[in-house]
């Protein structure tokens, strides 16, 4: 009896653990946007450009959009969205290779992906639910990490993600394949392969805001 309740305890702290470990990585990326990422109309082609920790970040998406360029119409009426489900990338994708080497990625997409999704709707005015509240009006958000490449040297880090989007309610159903990009200048640390693919899951959630905001 003692060693069941010693190994559940166990099993909770170094989940706790997990959990605070992420919201800690999800922490620094908002950060480091608000703090080093200017902001810019989204058609701005200076979206796409951005000195992160000292670095050249190109991406083809704005990491950081101004709130009164992205914010919705106040006059329509609020939009709600319900995040259904989101998919993690295979874990044998999960590698960054230099020189013939690969480096795994010890990240959990589909997490972050939820937290940046979330939080770039509620910034832009969407109301995100818990579940669809039996309303055939409320949008259904589903998406899967499908493929992602990635590579580094001594100049510069490039990945690449892809992903498909569905989305679901009374008047909708479309299913979107999203694929985002970046470039890294200078980079140099592989201990920051981490919070730069956490900036790469964050484009695929501003992608997906820019499309549900569209509906």
């Amino acid at each position: 009896m003692f060693k069941k309740i010693f190994i559940l305890t166990l099993a909770l702290f170094f989940s706790a653990c997990a959990i605070n470990s992420k919201n800690q990585g999800v922490a620094k990326v908002n950060e480091v946007i608000k703090i080093q990422a200017q902001c810019y109309n989204p058609s701005s082609p200076k979206a796409y450009e951005a000195k992160i920790k000292g670095l050249v970040y190109i991406s083809d998406v704005g990491l950081k959009y101004c709130a009164n360029k992205r914010t919705l119409d106040k006059s329509v009426s609020l939009k709600k969205v319900y995040i259904h489900r989101v998919y993690d990338l295979n874990e044998n994708l999960k590698y960054s290779s230099s020189n013939g080497n690969n480096y795994y990625i010890n990240e959990n997409f589909n997490y972050y992906f939820y937290v940046f999704l979330k939080e770039e709707l509620e910034n832009r005015g969407i109301v995100v639910v818990e579940n669809t509240q039996d309303s055939p009006y409320v949008l259904k958000v589903d998406l899967s990490f499908n493929d992602f490449y990635s590579k580094f040297d001594s100049n510069s880090l490039f990945s690449i993600i892809a992903s498909q989007l569905t989305l679901k309610d009374i008047n909708t159903n479309k299913t979107i394949n999203i694929k985002t990009k970046q470039e890294v200048k200078g980079f140099y640390n592989i201990k920051d392969l981490p919070f730069f693919t956490q900036l790469l899951i964050k484009q695929v959630a501003n992608k997906s805001a820019d499309i549900i905001s569209s509906l």
